[in-house]
């Protein structure tokens, strides 16, 4: 984790960087920079999302006693798909009852 902060860090002013040497200005396009990151990100992000997503899926369709698909509540089919959503949408750290940890609360 702490490698992945260095070398984000390192990432994130290489721009500036650039754009000083060049310019002698020091001045980024933070929404060129925010799309990049989403295009350089997000696909990986959706992949994985879907696959993980997946495998619940086919876990609660053979009705595997799985400890993750278990902090599903009932009906687990409704609750997958808004934990989906959340995630898709990026917004399962802001819904708090869709964080994992409280699934098994509701």
């Amino acid at each position: 984790v702490n490698l992945f902060f260095v070398i984000s860090g390192f990432c994130i002013h290489l721009a500036w960087t650039r754009q000083f040497s060049i310019s002698g200005r020091a001045s980024v396009n933070f929404i060129s920079f925010w799309k990049r990151r989403f295009y350089r990100l997000y696909p990986a992000y959706f992949v994985t999302l879907c696959v993980s997503m997946l495998i619940i899926v086919i876990a609660i369709a053979l009705g595997r006693n799985l400890p993750l698909v278990n902090l599903y509540p009932h009906p687990k089919s409704l609750w997958v798909g808004l934990d989906f959503m959340s995630h898709l949408f990026m917004l399962h750290g802001i819904i708090p009852n869709l964080a994992k940890a409280n699934l098994a609360k509701i």
